[in-house]
Formats: C-alpha cells, structure tokens, sequence
C-alpha cells in the first residue's frame, strides 16, 4: 500500500487522514455521538483537535457538518 500511493499522488499521513475524515462525516450524520466520542473513535487526540482539522480541511465545524451537511 505504502509504495502504490505515490502513484495517485498523496502521501501516506494524507491518505490516513482522508480515512480518518471519511469515517469522522458517517458518524457526524449516522449517530448523535459527540464531538469528542468520535474523536475517540476515529483516532483524534481529542474533540477540540478533530474540530480544527475538520474545518480546516471542509471550511465548517463538525457541528455545522451535522445540521447542514
């Protein structure tokens, strides 16, 4: 796996965290977890963390994700 993601142009901490992210949109809209619960859940040190990342990388909080997305 490590030697083909050069191949679609993304690094490997990259790939992870558009995991990361995919998996923290589905609990966003298919549970009532909390911020920090998901953060858990997907690997984030904690909810404050997930927050920033999740809205530097989509332009909303998690909280708008929920009631918008």
């Amino acid at each position: 796996l490590h030697d083909a993601l050069p191949i679609y142009g993304i690094g490997l901490f990259d790939f992870v965290n558009e995991c990361r992210m995919a998996e923290v949109k589905k609990l966003l809209k298919a549970t009532s977890c909390s911020v920090d619960e998901i953060a858990e859940k997907t690997g984030y040190s904690c909810g404050n963390y997930l927050s920033k990342a999740f809205k530097k990388q989509f332009g909303i909080t998690p909280g708008e994700y929920r009631f918008h997305g």
